[in-house]
């Protein structure tokens, strides 16, 4: 789910089997481009505060407790 977060929200680079070439120069990159450096650290706040505070994990588990018990149109299930 991490790397998923990452590509969709442009918050960083995902390096399958780096070596430590390919991350030294995602490093230099990010040190010389800080512009870009401060928007994707802007990219992964919005990401984080949208997907993975407390509040945001309540709402998804609310979601599905409802789905569960009331059914898909959030009505409540006749038995």
């Amino acid at each position: 789910e991490i790397g998923r977060t990452v590509e969709e929200n442009d918050c960083g680079y995902i390096l399958e089997d780096p070596t430590s070439g390919t991350v030294a120069q995602c490093l230099r990159s990010l040190v010389k481009d800080r512009r870009h450096l401060n928007e994707m650290g802007a990219c992964g706040r919005k990401a984080f505060e949208k997907n993975y505070t407390l509040e945001a994990a309540a709402e998804r588990y609310d979601k599905v407790l409802c789905r569960h018990l009331y059914g898909e149109g959030g009505e409540p299930i006749q038995v």
